[in-house]
């Protein structure tokens, strides 16, 4: 990946998590700071948003809605601790949600396991990016894996990738422009774009067209900003070596 390249997707990452932000998900974070159970109109549309209501049924969906503030006491917020085991711990708490033939004859099962790694960055903020097909396509996670196996190597690989280096090298730059902006967001947005590259057919790249409408769309001084931040974070070491995928 060339330097232009990193800091052009930087940018597109960056706009989206502010997009986003402003568009939604200042909502759920608000809901779920207030330490009760969100309203379930919320909760849906937070896994529509995120494309995971389709990988849960009712049973957990009242179920995580109803004991998330509790399960989130339990989960350390620092990139410098492993977070992210608890969050896995608890998708596979949850048990099976559907079982389907494959080609095969075989039953294949799924856990509510990105939508987890989600749900519960909205409930407690911690430090680490949400999982999915695309984030763990661009760490080379082979996708004929279950889903709870692909997540544990996808953050095992941000590990061995001293990911809470690239982190506080990212959020240093982040802290200057509102609290809204954080890392990990930046990070899993970015490893989403990488990951959909060269697919026949997927929506990130809309989503990368509609970040850039976005950035155009902004007061000049405020998209200036995102635009000098982006290329501060790519100017970082730690981010260079870490996304030059």
């Amino acid at each position: 990946m060339s330097e232009d390249e990193l800091e052009h997707m930087m940018l597109c990452a960056l706009a989206e998590h502010h997009r986003t932000y402003r568009c939604s998900e200042w909502r759920y974070i608000r809901a779920f700071k207030e330490k009760k159970p969100v309203q379930k109109q919320l909760l849906d549309s937070l896994l529509r948003e995120f494309s995971v209501a389709r990988t849960i049924n009712s049973k957990t969906k009242e179920n995580v809605r109803e004991n998330c503030h509790s399960w989130a006491e339990k989960i350390p917020t620092n990139c410098n601790e492993p977070g992210w085991k608890q969050v896995l711990e608890r998708a596979k708490k949850q048990g099976v949600q559907f079982r389907k033939k494959t080609k095969s004859g075989s039953q294949s099962e799924t856990f509510f396991v990105s939508g987890m790694t989600k749900v519960m960055w909205f409930a407690t903020q911690y430090q680490w990016p949400m999982f999915d097909t695309y984030t763990a396509r661009a760490l080379g996670i082979p996708q004929g894996k279950p889903a709870l196996e692909r997540a544990r190597l996808f953050y095992k690989s941000l590990e061995v990738r001293e990911y809470s280096k690239t982190h506080q090298a990212i959020q240093s730059k982040c802290n200057s422009i509102g609290e809204w902006a954080k890392a990990e967001r930046v990070m899993d947005k970015f490893l989403m774009y990488q990951g959909s590259k060269n697919l026949a057919s997927n929506s990130v790249s809309q989503t990368i067209s509609d970040s850039k409408d976005y950035l155009a769309l902004l007061p000049k001084e405020e998209a200036n900003t995102l635009v000098r931040t982006a290329q501060e974070i790519s100017n970082q070491e730690e981010v260079k070596q870490f996304l030059r995928i």
